[in-house]
């Protein structure tokens, strides 16, 4: 049976733990960060760098989002 595919958009303290789990667990994985630094390890140990939300939104059976307020996921999720 194959895993379903999650993305992370959002890679602060909680949601790099996130990324780090689900990746550890073997689900394919897409993840965003406005900044894209923060996407270096996970690109390494496999995940898919999308370059935008909606991009990485469109690869995933399953989303979770780690923002810091409403703002930020407004922000985002406008580009």
């Amino acid at each position: 049976m194959s895993k379903l595919s999650v993305a992370c958009i959002g890679l602060g303290r909680m949601g790099s733990g996130i990324a780090g789990n689900i990746q550890k667990h073997g689900f394919p994985l897409t993840i965003y960060n406005r900044s894209t630094g923060k996407t270096a390890p996970f690109v390494s140990a496999g995940a898919v760098a999308a370059r935008t939300p909606r991009e990485a939104a469109a690869t995933a059976e399953i989303v979770v989002t780690n923002l810091m307020d409403d703002a930020s996921v407004l922000d985002t999720m406008s580009e």
